[in-house]
């Protein structure tokens, strides 16, 4: 798919698949055991592929992948009345943007305002990228949390649970990573959040052991829960560390028990981390039975687990106060008979839209052309970054030929230009962009700059709510004249 040149995807498109391409095959009888081990991994890509846009002529409306924020990445429903067929018959004649009358011909609302979120460019094809990574490339991790997650959510639909679209936004897994507790046990419980603990409940369950009671006490299932709650072991853990502390185990269900540890009504912070680490110890303790060894009592793991919060938050605290203001990072000047542009975009979550805004300066701090536009429709704020990087290189393009530094306060946007060369973003099409105009450069480069570094272009992007679009030279507009002048001063 990435190399379809290469002389094997020659060869197997010859064997295999002749008259379509591979994501369209189908299975045959007569097929070698590497094919068919292809074959089953493609389930895998048919998940997470996507088209990026180019210019569309290759991309079906209605068959391929191609809607990042559609069902299986494809239009919801057919509007009455379509006819395009081809996600070309959807763009502007020059291919530069969408053509609003056929969206709205062809595609539901809301379909045709995902598509407005696409960003669109010259000169380049379609191309099949992965959607699980920002750069667009497959990797065995993203298309592990793929499967995890579509595993998961069917095992939710089967238990008629709610589940989250968004694992990554779950808020357990955001108050997990943040408590005060050590690595180990953090991983411990996200185990424990997923099953994936291999209690004897779980490993019978899998047809690894052929009974699932409880060594211990000699319960029917030895579940998780049962493991670290309602075992003999647990429940006197559980009773030493209330008589010690008075920390007492909130009431849980085997159902929820896991979510609720980490919800700060049902248990405070403190006494959530010694009870996570308590269930560490727990769990080790049980450990040790199950393989001949001397188990853990309950005095020293609750000494354990209390040590290790105790540490953990005295240390935190001397980390804290112990922390120096660092110095702001401020503009600089470009070398002699350098342009520097700075660059920056806004983006509005809830309207789905955004701003850029751009400044060019030069070798003295001279004020030289400035723009902003509004962006009616963008997908995210690292799209409108990328968007205002574009913005910038086409205001300076008509004005100089030297070398020009482009400054923009995302990160992320300066490593997925720096090895464009190598991915398949969705943001290619601008960069294909940028890399056709700055051809004309003598010089061109991009960097990052801190947020106090770039306060003249976030001015300009946050002017752009009160003008759809507006360009400054020579002079500057009065808003971004105490912005220019800081800048200078500091210099």
């Amino acid at each position: 798919m990435t190399n379809p040149e290469s002389l094997c995807a020659r060869v197997l498109k010859g064997k295999y698949f002749p008259n379509c391409d591979f994501m369209a095959t189908t299975k045959k009888k007569t097929t070698s055991h590497t094919w068919r081990a292809i074959m089953a991994g493609r389930k895998v890509l048919q998940m997470g592929c996507i088209r990026r846009i180019g210019d569309g002529t290759t991309t079906n409306i209605w068959r391929d992948q191609w809607l990042p924020e559609g069902v299986g990445f494809k239009p919801l429903c057919r509007k009455d009345g379509a006819l395009a067929e081809q996600v070309s018959e959807l763009m502007s004649p020059d291919g530069l943007s969408w053509d609003d009358e056929a969206l709205d011909q062809n595609l539901i609302p809301l379909d045709a305002a995902a598509a407005k979120r696409i960003p669109l460019g010259r000169s380049m094809s379609d191309i099949w990228a992965w959607s699980g990574e920002r750069h667009g490339l497959y990797t065995v991790k993203s298309g592990y949390r793929l499967l995890a997650a579509a595993e998961a959510q069917q095992r939710d639909f089967r238990q008629g649970k709610a589940t989250h679209s968004n694992h990554s936004g779950d808020p357990r897994w955001q108050k997990l990573w943040k408590s005060k507790v050590p690595p180990k046990v953090r991983v411990f419980w996200w185990r424990i959040i997923h099953d994936y603990l291999p209690s004897k409940a779980n490993l019978h369950r899998r047809h690894i052991d052929p009974l699932s009671i409880c060594d211990t006490c000699g319960a029917r299932d030895e579940t998780t829960f049962h493991a670290l709650v309602e075992c003999t072991y647990a429940r006197l853990f559980w009773v030493k560390l209330y008589e010690l502390t008075g920390i007492k185990l909130p009431v849980l269900t085997p159902d929820s028990w896991a979510s609720a540890l980490l919800d700060d009504n049902i248990c405070g912070e403190s006494d959530q981390s010694i009870i996570l680490c308590g269930m560490w110890s727990i769990w080790r303790s049980r450990n040790d039975r199950q393989h001949g060894k001397a188990p853990i009592n309950t005095g020293a793991a609750i000494d354990w687990a209390l040590d290790v919060c105790f540490h953990l938050c005295s240390v935190k605290e001397n980390t804290e106060g112990t922390k120096k203001t660092p110095t702001p990072q401020r503009w600089q000047r470009p070398p002699a008979n350098t342009v520097k542009v700075n660059v920056d975009g806004a983006f509005a979550v809830a309207e789905g839209s955004g701003a850029i805004g751009a400044v060019a300066r030069d070798a003295e701090g001279e004020f030289l052309m400035g723009m902003t536009r509004r962006l009616p429709a963008v997908a995210s704020a690292r799209a409108a970054e990328a968007e205002a990087l574009r913005a910038g290189v086409q205001m300076i393009h008509t004005v100089t030929t030297g070398p020009v530094w482009m400054e923009t306060d995302s990160m992320e946007v300066v490593d997925l230009w720096n090895n464009r060369t190598f991915q398949r973003s969705e943001y290619a099409p601008i960069f294909n962009d940028i890399q056709e105009l700055a051809s004309s450069f003598s010089s061109f480069y991009v960097m990052h700059a801190k947020r106090t570094a770039n306060q003249a272009a976030h001015a300009c992007a946050r002017h752009a709510a009160s003008s759809a679009f507006e360009v400054w030279a020579p002079m500057p507009p009065s808003f971004l004249l105490q912005a220019l002048q800081d800048d200078c001063n500091h210099v």
